[in-house]
């Protein structure tokens, strides 16, 4: 089970395609939350805790180090826009998790030097502890601008072991006419260029999910809504960590087995073997699908 812990709503920014419009100072009750996180341990196996907000490094690092700590058998994973000061405590909990994701998002987050400065600097001290990162980016305007070259000489100087492309949904602060927003056939000629700039490259995870999609039959979309879960900064619990509102009240078992809705278009499509209708909360444009079907064709081809 992936379990995405919001320890709190507030944030040092207001992100104009942030999915998490609501800004309060809510910060979770801890004694609370490790006794719902015990009981999860109870009733499923090999769960992940993803720390995640708002900004979660708004709350007391020590705090979070000491949750951790209360789980050493759990992996742990964090998602920060590490737009802070640094401290030896954050240093000490970055080394402490498995997996730290890091948001860069080109003239959204950093518009204006100050952040951008913060950034980069924090960037240098996490490669002086030898600590890994693994970056979040938005797929809008702005970053397909850059050529397919550009971007990878960006990631190669970040030494970055993973990164994840986001699509944009319309949620929260965002909607179809955001000057940040493209069209799925847009994402799809974007990351079919990605991929065909280096095959042998694999730290795009986008990528992977689809190969494994396509390998196996058996689309991480597919199940993902039975295995993820989201506890709230008020200790409320939801699924899907961009959509928890629509479904933070009903009960576990009802968020466990709510079934995913299938698109009519999509039974009699092609590529539904693979991506077996993909997320049901990502956006068509113009009646397509978010479905990579230039990628899809490109590793299939390469199957042969």
């Amino acid at each position: 089970m992936y379990v995405y812990i919001r320890l709190t709503e507030k944030c040092n920014l207001n992100c104009e395609h942030c999915f998490n419009n609501i800004r309060t100072n809510k910060i979770i009750d801890f004694d609370k939350l490790k006794v719902v996180l015990t009981n999860l341990n109870k009733r499923f196996n090999n769960n992940i805790f993803i720390i995640h907000g708002g900004e979660p490094l708004l709350v007391n690092t020590k705090d979070i180090i000491k949750l951790i700590n209360d789980f050493p058998n759990n992996k742990w994973q964090i998602t920060t826009n590490l737009i802070y000061d640094l401290t030896d405590d954050m240093i000490s909990l970055f080394k402490l998790i498995n997996i730290l994701r890091i948001s860069f998002d080109i003239k959204i987050r950093f518009n204006n030097f100050r952040n951008l400065h913060t950034w980069v600097k924090n960037i240098k001290i996490l490669k002086q502890n030898n600590i890994d990162i693994n970056l979040n980016l938005c797929l809008t305007k702005y970053l397909i601008n850059h050529s397919i070259s550009s971007f990878i000489n960006f990631i190669n100087r970040l030494d970055t072991k993973t990164y994840r492309l986001e699509i944009l949904r319309y949620h929260g602060n965002v909607n179809c006419k955001s000057q940040f927003v493209i069209n799925n056939n847009q994402i799809d000629d974007w990351i079919f260029d990605l991929y065909k700039y280096d095959k042998t490259d694999n730290r795009c995870i986008n990528i992977q999910e689809i190969k494994h999609c396509i390998n196996s039959k058996n689309s991480f979309y597919k199940t993902c809504c039975n295995n993820t879960l989201t506890i709230n900064s008020d200790l409320s619990i939801g699924n899907c960590p961009a959509y928890t509102s629509n479904n933070s009240k009903l009960l576990l078992d009802e968020i466990l087995h709510n079934h995913r809705k299938i698109r009519n278009e999509c039974l009699i499509c092609d590529y539904y073997q693979y991506c077996r209708g993909w997320c049901n909360k990502m956006n068509w444009t113009n009646n397509i699908c978010p479905f990579p079907k230039k990628l899809a064709n490109e590793i299939l081809e390469g199957m042969k």
